[in-house]
């Protein structure tokens, strides 16, 4: 088509690659070519399957090896469930938090006064 265009490199399933985020080239593997033109599914560091175009896929000589997952979280108490869970006490819970974020003005440095917008009462 264009005479100097360089010619994209094809890749194959299950090949090992690196592939770039935006801060900077992480290791992943090649899982299909995607619906999409030059573009493929590939499996990132994270375990999660992502789409990327070409231009950002890259071979490597490395092997692609995901970052173990660790599990620190203690997952009752960040859940926070009463023992009934029922939805009632879900959301009175929840109005009583809305209750207590009051809407307040506040005054900038140039000594002007903001007021919330009514219409914006419903959001949080």
């Amino acid at each position: 088509m264009y005479q100097h265009v360089k010619e994209r490199d094809s890749f194959k399933p299950g090949q090992d690659v690196v592939i770039n985020n935006g801060d900077g080239w992480k290791s992943a593997k090649i899982l299909r070519p995607a619906d999409t033109p030059r573009s493929y599914n590939v499996l990132n560091e994270n375990g999660r399957e992502v789409r990327r175009n070409s231009l950002h896929i890259r071979k490597s000589l490395n092997q692609y090896s995901p970052k173990p997952i660790s599990n620190n979280c203690d997952f009752a108490s960040a859940q926070n469930v009463d023992e009934s869970g029922s939805v009632e006490n879900a959301h009175e819970n929840l109005s009583s938090l809305n209750d207590n974020l009051s809407v307040t003005n506040y005054t900038t440095r140039s000594g002007r006064t903001v007021k919330r917008s009514q219409k914006y009462n419903d959001f949080v």
